[in-house]
């Protein structure tokens, strides 16, 4: 188990940190003579349908938005953690307006797990630069240092349960960070994203809460949040 939550891990960073741009950039229009629109980026879910084509983007908000451009060769019937660059194609003022794809980027979101037997916590610090609750996920953007030697391992560990004076509890994650004896040679950021949404049968939104650690150099870095 211990094994194959190491494995999961390295490949899921593989596939953001080589292959940011996962999916695909949507090529322009065929008239040239016209205005530049006016692209904006969004960090979103992305669905697909039965065919495996874009058919939404879920901001954070709730908002959905129809994909009107082809967007393919996706797990059908997916939901993907992405940073979208888009163009709103409805009116100014609607809150559902249809949206154009130019470009998506994958977002490392791996489902928290617990350690297997046997196996070492790691959390070599990072650089937290923001951290943010949205409905389904906690958001985070670090940086760390890093050469092109050797993998890093990264991901979310659950820690327990702790049972609070309100009669809830409280759930801890922690980022886990291997560097895997890389060097220290230039930063490297991203975003990553906690998935929570899947403690709706475990927690009560409004009477138990969460606490995500992260380890940095000044020490742990703690952010707490209802659920």
């Amino acid at each position: 188990m211990a094994s194959q939550f190491r494995w999961t891990l390295l490949v899921t960073l593989a596939v953001l940190l080589i292959f940011l741009c996962l999916f695909l950039v949507v090529g322009c229009d065929d008239d040239d003579d016209g205005p530049l629109e006016a692209y904006q980026k969004e960090l979103c879910d992305l669905r697909s349908n039965g065919e495996g084509k874009a058919q939404y983007l879920v901001f954070d908000d709730g908002s959905q938005h129809a994909v009107i451009n082809e967007v393919s060769d996706l797990t059908p019937d997916s939901t993907y953690r992405v940073i979208a660059t888009f163009i709103n194609k409805g009116e100014e003022k609607s809150s559902n307006y249809d949206v154009k794809v130019g470009n998506l980027s994958a977002v490392f979101s791996p489902f928290p797990k617990k350690l297997g037997a046997g196996k070492q916590m790691k959390t070599d610090a990072v650089e937290v630069l923001s951290c943010w609750r949205s409905d389904r996920y906690i958001n985070l953007r670090i940086s760390f240092l890093r050469g092109n030697t050797e993998a890093h391992y990264m991901g979310f560990v659950e820690h327990g349960d702790t049972k609070l004076q309100n009669g809830g509890k409280r759930r801890t994650l922690l980022f886990y960070h291997d560097r895997n004896g890389d060097d220290l040679n230039y930063k490297q950021e991203f975003y990553t994203s906690c998935p929570v949404y899947q403690y709706q049968d475990e927690l009560v939104a409004g009477r138990d809460s969460l606490r995500f650690i992260v380890k940095t150099h000044q020490g742990d870095y703690t952010f707490d949040t209802e659920y």
